[in-house]
């Protein structure tokens, strides 16, 4: 709080709050205000314009989406960074000519790292609000990589990569590649962006920032070879879940539910589980909706399996 402030009539003033504030990434909106008190020692009667609120979200700079695309298939940016895939959204709308233009090389550099032992991945994000999926699928653009028609989600996306991390212009097309952090992934770096399309571009300003980001990848998370064919059920789950896995050799295992970042929501089980078939419960009341993983842990190695939980 501040006191004995010397406020002059009719002009503004700028308060500077000189401390650490710890904010948690959460994905729910959060609020800030401010309120005066008190003025000259009095109460102000006319107290409606002497408080403001502020509304918020802290996200991470690349913030996780689960898509559906064009086609009918579902596609998790975090599946793909965690895999140490680098990604390349391409914002676009259908009346866009330079969008066009760009797809067909575009495609050609996905193309030329997502065969064999694939490195990179393209997701069309189409910020146009009457754009569908018959619009997008009849485009005749030539891309092979997935494109999402239009939902809320795809602007709020451009909104975060152009204003809220100041790489973007206001324009289409805009291109951001992603540096996969797998153990990770919302704190993974942007390797490369641009406005706009000029011929050559992916060759001269992407590949390089791609390939050297695919040779600098940090260390991926090992597995635990011993846990096989881990089943969750039901899937989406609204109160008990059933957990069974199998097991070649007796292990000592923690079993969490994290979120999507591999960060504990809480605790499930810790113990010795025995070679062969094993099974636990789990009961998810009290856990928010949303996406979350199952965790085996040993050591530093962890297995994971995706489960949504929709009350």
């Amino acid at each position: 709080s501040y006191t004995d402030l010397a406020l002059n009539a009719g002009s503004s003033t700028t308060l500077t709050i000189d401390e650490t504030i710890t904010l948690e990434v959460s994905g729910q909106p959060s609020s800030a205000s401010l309120e005066i008190i008190n003025i000259n020692n009095t109460m102000d009667l006319s107290d409606y314009q002497n408080s403001t609120m502020i509304n918020y979200l802290v996200v991470y700079p690349v913030p996780n989406f689960n898509l559906t695309d064009s086609h009918g298939n579902p596609h998790e940016l975090y599946e793909v960074l965690r895999n140490g895939q680098s990604v390349v959204l391409d914002f676009f709308a259908s009346w866009c000519g330079p969008c066009e233009l760009s797809t067909p090389q575009l495609n050609n550099y996905y193309e030329a790292y997502n065969s064999g032992d694939s490195t990179l991945n393209v997701f069309g994000i189409d910020i146009e609000p009457t754009d569908d999926d018959n619009v997008v699928n009849n485009l005749g653009w030539g891309a092979t990589y997935p494109k999402f028609s239009w939902t809320q989600e795809n602007s709020d996306l451009y909104t975060h990569y152009n204003t809220t991390m100041a790489l973007g212009s206001g324009g289409i097309p805009f291109f951001v590649q992603i540096c996969p952090n797998p153990n990770d992934p919302g704190r993974s770096t942007i390797s490369q962006s641009a406005v706009g399309f000029s011929s050559g571009m992916f060759n001269s300003q992407f590949k390089a920032p791609h390939e050297d980001c695919q040779a600098n990848l940090p260390t991926a998370v090992e597995h635990i070879e011993s846990v096989q064919g881990i089943n969750v059920y039901p899937n989406p789950a609204s109160g008990q879940v059933n957990i069974s896995f199998s097991l070649d050799r007796t292990e000592a295992l923690q079993i969490e539910l994290t979120n999507a970042l591999g960060q504990q929501v809480s605790l499930i089980e810790s113990g010795i589980y025995n070679a062969g078939t094993n099974e636990i419960q789990f009961n998810t009341s009290g856990i928010a909706n949303g996406m979350y993983f199952i965790a085996f842990r040993k050591d530093s190695k962890v297995n994971v399996q995706k489960i949504m939980i929709n009350h």
